[in-house]
């Protein structure tokens, strides 16, 4: 699959909403890891803000790479990093609800 090829400094930023729905052509084990990556509206703010952080590198990189074992690859330990970011988050956000008694949104 041939894929535009601008610098990610081009890009206007990764698309709005489903990665797995933009990028519906490409690879399936591509697709199968962007679903990892997609926004969602739920948890504490700062979590969020994370997932929304990996959503966006994530889709700039599909935006400029094209398939192959090391975009497979590097998509799979971005993901690992996500998790352990989002675990942290999680933490303190857990940590802060004890402090304050009081649910952290």
């Amino acid at each position: 699959m041939s894929v535009n090829n601008p610098t990610l400094q081009e890009t206007a930023g990764a698309p709005r909403g489903s990665l797995v729905e933009h990028f519906k052509d490409r690879h399936p084990g591509t697709l199968h890891l962007l679903k990892f990556f997609e926004d969602f509206d739920k948890g504490p703010q700062l979590v969020r803000q994370i997932n929304h952080s990996f959503h966006m590198t994530a889709g700039n990189l599909v935006s400029v790479l094209e398939d192959g074992p090391e975009l497979t690859a590097g998509l799979r330990k971005l993901l690992e990093a996500k998790n352990c970011f989002g675990r942290q988050a999680f933490e303190q956000a857990h940590e802060m609800q004890e402090v304050l008694g009081a649910e952290i949104v």
